[in-house]
This record gives structure tokens, sequence and C-alpha cells, in this order.
């Protein structure tokens, strides 16, 4: 027995805009896998090719920034002719947006039959080049649990449609059918909240050859992307049963069939306890001579979405998910950005990174996120959201005080050893409502490391040469 995919009603009407005009589409299918059956909550097309977006997707300096301007480029005459890098890089920028929960879970194509039939073998690569782009600089996320990708093919004549999955896991598989169906009311979905502190920081032996800035910051927050995952949680204060359902069968009724429109959003309150580390396995000291010197220090907010069938543990996975996505796109998005105006050149040196910012998704309940430099407009989020995610949302919903960009006396603050992450989360969550959070990315000479930061604060010691 296939696998069967349900998708949300708006599906369809993006599906039928899309077959009224004249020219074949590929895009990515945006959702969550289960088990039992796979909820999809958007399609969205893959923008036309740009010039600059021949993603050269360095091995080192991550993906194309999304800042920069990009020229027209000739699309592809026929969907076979379609480049992997083309599909693979909006599947990048897309996962950025994604809140815990929510991935990147197969491929659509539009196009006639006979450049359907034809291009059998692209949507297979098509499919397999959007996993490897989504989980490549991800670290310690654990395999998928379940390997299979769904591709939907669309007879752009008859519009009839075709549904097959394909084990990305394994190079070998072939497509099997699956069952696409339409429900007649929206999948309800269960929000998960997280508030994370990080403190952690990496020594760059001399004699280690040159490495790029993303690596080094990925070898700095890898440990703490491994505690997460080994972190024991508690949901709305209590460590709940793994194996038992995220809300029980009375509240499941209250939101079941069209009345669940009439039903608030269930939301919980995530806390991480994090392991000791190295605490039972003391060494002795080791002396090394270090070139640089990578500290991570800060507090970011994390968000998922899961369905109303879930259990604790898909919920936690999800949200610890989102952690580590959360702040590997930001290392990601600023190191682009240093590169694109070629910031780092002296020894001493502060970035302002992006804050996290969210948008809701109409009538779903369920938000996608994007990053914002201190430079940019809204209207440039809004525009960047439409574009990889066909999705149009209105400023004033823009969620826009989540987090907050360094202040002059957060920068003050860097420099003395007495504040701490406790006086920051403090400094936090007074003034406002609602909690406010910053990151930033700086260097200090070697030898004057601030013991702690405002928000999220990312150092580069380096020697002067």
């Amino acid at each position: 027995m296939g696998r069967s995919v349900y998708a949300d009603q708006s599906t369809e009407a993006y599906l039928k805009n899309l077959l009224q005009k004249n020219q074949w589409y590929v895009g990515l299918i945006l959702g969550q896998l289960t088990q039992q059956r796979d909820y999809v909550l958007r399609l969205a097309r893959t923008p036309d090719p740009a010039e600059d977006e021949a993603c050269e997707e360095s091995e080192d300096s991550g993906m194309q920034s999304s800042k920069e301007l990009k020229e027209p480029s000739p699309r592809p005459a026929s969907l076979s002719d379609a480049e992997d890098k083309w599909v693979a890089t909006h599947a990048k920028q897309v996962t950025r947006m994604l809140p815990g929960g929510l991935n990147v879970i197969g491929i659509f194509a539009i196009a006639p039959a006979k450049m359907l039939k034809d291009s059998q073998g692209k949507l297979r690569e098509l499919a397999f080049a959007a996993q490897r782009a989504v989980t490549k600089n991800m670290p310690a996320l654990p395999a998928d649990s379940i390997g299979d990708r769904i591709i939907l093919q669309v007879d752009k004549i008859s519009s009839k449609i075709l549904c097959s999955s394909i084990d990305v896991s394994d190079l070998k598989s072939t497509m099997r059918p699956a069952e696409w169906k339409y429900q007649s009311f929206p999948t309800r979905w269960i929000r998960l909240d997280a508030c994370i502190s990080i403190d952690q920081s990496f020594s760059v032996p001399a004699e280690t050859k040159h490495m790029p800035l993303l690596k080094e910051i990925q070898q700095a927050i890898s440990p703490f992307c491994k505690d997460i995952w080994r972190s024991t949680a508690m949901v709305n204060g209590e460590i709940r049963d793994f194996h038992e359902l995220l809300i029980g069968e009375d509240a499941k009724k209250k939101g079941k069939g069209r009345d669940a429109d009439h039903c608030p959003r269930e939301s919980f309150k995530v806390d991480f306890m994090m392991p000791l580390s190295g605490s039972d396995n003391i060494l002795d000291p080791k002396v090394i001579e270090a070139k640089e010197l990578v500290s991570v220090r800060g507090i970011i907010v994390c968000r998922a979405f899961v369905n109303r069938k879930s259990s604790v543990q898909d919920g936690l996975e999800a949200i610890k998910t989102d952690v580590v996505r959360n702040l590997c796109a930001r290392c990601e998005l600023l190191c682009e950005d240093i590169e694109v105006v070629g910031e780092l050149t002296e020894t001493r040196q502060l970035f302002d990174a992006p804050v996290r910012v969210f948008a809701p998704v109409a009538e779903s309940g369920v938000d996608l996120c994007d990053y914002m430099f201190q430079d940019e407009k809204t209207e440039e989020v809004l525009e960047r959201i439409k574009e990889l995610t066909d999705v149009d949302v209105e400023t004033d919903k823009l969620e826009l005080d989540c987090e907050r960009p360094a202040r002059d006396s957060d920068w003050d603050k860097i420099s003395s050893s007495e504040y701490n992450l406790s006086s920051l989360q403090e400094d936090c969550k007074t003034g406002t409502k609602q909690s406010r959070f910053c990151f930033i990315l700086g260097a200090v000479l070697s030898g004057t490391i601030a013991v702690a930061a405002a928000a999220m604060s990312f150092y580069l010691t380096q020697e002067a040469t």
C-alpha cells in the first residue's frame, strides 16, 4: 500500500491558478511526513532562475546571498532541461523559512503529458537534489525516520494528477504509487515555543590550515547542537511520557471537523535542561597554541508546528530541529553577508546578524519565518516570502518584535566580564510585555574575550599578523 497524502484545499486552488498560465512549472511541496499519513500545507513554485543563482553552492561559503540583486536568466525550454541546482537552491532557501516540524517533503511539476513522460528521470534527480540541499551543513540532525518524498505530476492539458513517492535514502529506489487527497477542512496544527540560551567556544589550533568562516562557526556550534538532542525537555513545565499524545482525546474532539475553525490553537511552552558535558570525565588540561577563538553566545527564539495526532516525542523532535536549523540559518546568512560586503578585514570587529521574524500563512494556523538584517526594510522581507513561497503577507501581520537587533548598550556590555546571559534574559523581559532578543556577531583581539554578550553573539578572535 502506498503513502496517503492529505493536502489542504488551498493547494487545489493554487494548482488551478498555475494551470491557467501558458508555461510549465516545477516547485516544492511543503508539509509534514508521518508514519500514518503525510500533510501538505503549501505548494511553492520555484522562481525563474537568476544569473548569479547558478548557486555555485560553495562547500565552504554556503548559499548565494538572498540580498544580492539577481539578473534574469533564460528559463529552460523543457522540464527535462531543468538543472538540479536550480531547485536545490530553492529548497535550501525555503527550508530556512520553515519552522520546526515542517519540511520540504517533495516536488511537484505541471507540464504537458509528453513533457512529463520524458522527464521521469529528471523528476527523480530533482527530488534527490532537494533533499541533499536541505540536509547539508546541518550539524547533529538525526537521520529522517521516513525516507520517502512525494513527487506530484499534473498534466497541464487534462489536469490529471499522478502522485508518487520515492525513498531518497536509497539511491536505487524507484517511484511508487501514492494517493493524493484534498481535505475539506484545514489541518489543525499544534504550536511549540522555546527560548534557548547558547554559550559555546571553539579554538582553532595554530597549525590548522585556513578554514572558511562558516566552517569555523559550524564547529563552534556543533557541540551545542548535539547537546540539544541529548537534552531533557519540559512541556508546559512538566516532563511528559514520550509516547503519549501532546493533546488529550477530549481536546481533540473539540477541534474536529468544521468546528475546528472556532477552537483556539493549542500551544505549548518547551524548556530544555541541557546535559552536563565532561563532568564525569575530566582530563588534565592541555595547552594549545590557537590562532583563533570562535565564541557563540546568546539567546534565540524557536517555534515548531506538529499535527494534532502527534506524540510528545514528535513535538520535541520538531522544536529541537528548529533550534538547529534556526541557528545554522543565521550563521550562513551572516557569513554570506560578510562575503558580499567584504567586512572581515580586521582582527577586532563586531557584526549585527539577522533577527528572526514570523509571518502567518492565511487560515492555516502556521507561521513561516525569515531573517532580517538591520539595513533591510519590511518590504524586502515580504517580497522574499512572496518570491520563495508564493505566500502573500500583509505588513501589519508580520511578527517583528520576537527578537531585536543589538543596541549600543549591548555593545558596551560585551566588554563587561560581570555581564552574563542571566542578566541578558532579565534585560529582555523588562520594558515590554513580550520578551525581545538580539543576535550579534563580533570579533575581538586575542586575549580580551568578553565573558558574555547581549542576546546572540558570535566572536572571532584572531592573532594579529
